[in-house]
């Protein structure tokens, strides 16, 4: 059976109550042996209530506003007077009404203040109000305690919540920018393909620009998720490498594998198309005969793993050219991501540009 909302929105406070009802009923037994009656319950409602006082004045004001202003001198002083108070009450409420007459029996409040200021008290009346007296210190101490030690938790976990929220925020920020950076520059490589292809033959446009869309698509209402399912990425490709085969009339050699064992695992939108984006640019495959570019990615229950390689052209190559800023994208995408749970590594081999992903299954 569920909590109604009301009471799951305020257990704290409940909780918090019904820790302050229970040590109320502690203290009435405490009392109860010093004074009988109604006398037990108002001193024990007496002591709980400046204890609460007192300890919610320290959590809600006096700790918020001097100590964590480092304003430790002024808080020592309010704490000190606060905590004063609060015993002269508790102590004037425990004469009151722990003086018994000459026969035992529980003398009226009234005639309990007179007796509190009389002078006929003995060596046995001072030493049960030192004792009432050194209680109350004890009480007043513990609750002053608890009190700093639970208002520092709060104020630790309100910043480590605000940190958090600080660095969630920022993330996200980042990651928006970082895909931001990816859409542009697919978009314009995109509409350059379907420019070449209208160059070469128009019977090949319509076909490129519903694979556009679908590629489109794809970017506008599933990518601003977080997570996209991993056939889907698949089929992105898939419409991404079509488009770049189009874009010849005679066939590029461009190889791609696929095995996915998991149908509905998920993924990082657009992680793998700055390096299938490089292997095009950097291969010159629609250009260069003996060009070729080879992508493979297998999925299964431990791992995801990912490979992109391409022919170099032996002639004007310089390392710097391969790469760059969309690579360094991805780097900081996986580090976002899968934190200390992928390996990523880019190789130059003269001839062959190849990286491989490998992304551990949590």
């Amino acid at each position: 059976m569920e909590l109604p909302e009301i009471v799951r929105r305020n257990a704290g406070h409940l909780a918090e109550a019904l820790i302050w009802c229970l040590y109320f009923l502690l203290l009435r037994i405490a009392y109860s042996g010093s004074v009988d009656g109604e006398g037990a319950w108002v001193r024990a409602g007496v002591s709980a209530g400046m204890q609460a006082i007192l300890f919610y004045f320290n959590m809600f004001y006096l700790f918020p506003r001097l100590l964590e202003k480092r304003k430790t001198y002024r808080y020592l002083f309010y704490l000190f007077i606060g905590a004063s108070l609060a015993i002269v009450v508790m102590s004037f409420s425990d004469k009151a009404f722990s003086v018994r007459g000459e026969h035992g029996e529980l003398q009226a409040p009234v005639n309990r203040i007179i007796n509190f200021f009389s002078k006929e008290s003995g060596e046995e009346h001072h030493s049960s109000e030192h004792g009432e007296l050194f209680f109350n210190l004890f009480l007043v101490a513990v609750t002053l305690t608890i009190s700093v030690v639970v208002s520092a938790l709060k104020q630790a976990r309100a910043q480590r919540i605000l940190q958090e929220r600080t660095e969630k925020e920022r993330l996200e920020s980042e990651m928006k920018f970082l895909r931001s950076q990816v859409n542009p520059h697919f978009l314009f490589n995109a509409l350059n393909n379907i420019y070449s292809l209208t160059v070469v033959g128009e019977k090949n446009a319509p076909y490129a620009l519903l694979k556009l869309s679908e590629m489109l698509r794809y970017m506008l209402y599933e990518c601003k998720n977080e997570k996209v399912l991993l056939s889907s990425e698949l089929a992105y490709i898939r419409n991404y490498i079509e488009l770049q085969q189009l874009k010849t009339e005679e066939p590029q050699d461009i190889r791609f594998y696929e095995k996915n064992e998991i149908e509905d695992d998920m993924i990082a939108p657009m992680l793998f198309v700055p390096f299938i984006e490089n292997c095009f640019k950097h291969s010159g495959v629609e250009k260069r005969n003996g060009a070729w570019v080879s992508i493979s990615l297998s999925n299964n229950s431990e791992r995801l793993e990912f490979v992109a390689e391409n022919s170099l052209p032996k002639k004007n190559y310089t390392k710097d050219k391969v790469g760059g800023i969309g690579h360094e994208n991805v780097r900081r995408r996986l580090e976002l991501l899968y934190p200390k749970n992928h390996k990523l590594s880019i190789e130059n081999r003269g001839e062959v540009f190849r990286v491989c992903l490998r992304i551990k299954k949590i």
